[in-house]
């Protein structure tokens, strides 16, 4: 019985002095430690608990991003019957495939997805990992033009033995008669991307909440490009022509990346925003083929060289070089239940040097390749990747 009575008195004279203080601190002294009050005196459960099993949060999200487009050469010309449609040496020759940047099928529209997975390493949510991932879906871009001779259609080239600029006729007049033919081209890219960090939640007076990351960043790019032209000699048509050129540019960036992100709490709304930079090196291939078929009526013939793909740029080639990569992301969030957040927001990625397969068409072509050209330019381009995500944040 006195053990009983002693038992009691150690539980209510605690309670009795804090209940001095006021019913509110009373209230509070009950609550678990990762619980807070609300304005109301109601416990409101974190999106993130101290239990080892409840340190989780994810994400997933839907995504729309618009993706700098491709560049090409000047690759098909028009001009009038008879002529070679060279540009600025012909009369009303002019350019109708090339040079600038191709708008991809959708207006450079790109849908994707982008997942989050982290987790809070100790109790207090003072240090986590987490991982990312995005991917879109890939997107094309297709030419097409086709003449019976009138207009003439060409693909002009600069020969550096001859020091002249020659035109392959794919239509128009040529020795023996009329060609009537055209030309498709399609190009088509693929973008996706990983990263995983290291975040240190650190306090900061006007914020609700500052992580500072440390991680790495992955990134890779498919770009490709294949124009093709085929000819058939009138008034028989008994001799086609045809040609393939094909380049694929594969980037693989790899690298080390710093960044912060910060968010602001008001009410059940949310206003965050984060920035990143990674720096490391692009591992960037190229490869190239080509063929021109030549049917007669008593023969067939495969040359391994197409108009801009010769011996001397033909194959697989490989560097390394330096590269950047940046992004700035910001958000805006409704908490909805106690475990799940609705948001909205937008992303912007700057690649600083990757390889697109236009850029690397040399027109500079020698087709007895006594000179070795035509070569691979490495020439690179900015890309950037902006857009709207759309998703929910969930914590268990």
């Amino acid at each position: 019985m006195s053990r009983s009575v002693c038992l009691l008195l150690m539980i209510a004279l605690p309670a009795m002095a804090r209940a001095q203080d006021g019913p509110t601190q009373l209230l509070a002294s009950t609550l678990a430690p990762s619980e807070e009050l609300s304005s109301s005196g109601e416990a409101l459960t974190p999106l993130v608990s101290s239990r080892p099993w409840e340190r989780w949060y994810g994400s997933a999200e839907y995504l729309l991003w618009w993706l700098q487009e491709g560049r090409i050469p000047g690759l098909l010309s028009a001009g009038m019957p008879g002529t070679s449609a060279i540009p600025g040496q012909d009369p009303d020759a002019r350019w109708i495939n090339g040079p600038g940047r191709l708008q991809t099928r959708h207006g450079d529209r790109f849908c994707g997805i982008r997942a989050t997975l982290g987790c809070w390493l100790d109790a207090e949510e003072t240090w986590a990992i987490e991982g990312e991932a995005f991917f879109l879906e890939r997107d094309s871009t297709e030419f097409e033009a086709v003449s019976d001779g009138n207009p003439t259609l060409a693909v002009p080239r600069f020969n550096p033995a001859k020091g002249i600029v020659e035109s392959h006729i794919v239509a128009g007049a040529v020795p023996g008669g009329t060609r009537g033919g055209g030309m498709v081209g399609y190009t088509r890219v693929e973008l996706f991307g990983q990263q995983a960090n290291l975040v240190r939640a650190v306090d900061v007076p006007w914020l609700s909440q500052l992580d500072l990351l440390l991680g790495v960043r992955f990134l890779e790019m498919r770009d490709r490009a294949d124009p093709t032209t085929v000819s058939r000699l009138y008034p028989d048509g008994s001799s086609i022509i045809g040609t393939e050129d094909h380049l694929r540019a594969h980037n693989f960036f790899y690298g080390g990346q710093i960044g912060a992100r910060g968010r602001f709490d008001w009410r059940r709304w949310t206003i965050d925003g984060r920035g990143l930079a990674a720096f490391g090196a692009d591992r960037q291939l190229v490869r190239t083929w080509g063929y021109t078929i030549t049917h007669a009526r008593q023969s067939r013939r495969v040359d391994t060289h197409g108009l801009f793909i010769y011996p001397s740029n033909s194959g697989r080639f490989q560097r390394n070089t330096f590269d950047m990569v940046y992004e700035v992301g910001a958000n805006l969030r409704y908490q909805l239940t106690d475990c799940i957040q609705f948001f909205g927001g937008y992303t912007l990625i700057l690649w600083c040097f990757p390889i697109r397969a236009g850029d690397q068409i040399d027109t500079v072509v020698d087709p007895s390749q006594a000179i070795a050209r035509p070569t691979i330019p490495w020439r690179d381009d900015l890309l950037w990747a902006q857009g709207l995500n759309l998703g929910l944040r969930f914590g268990w």
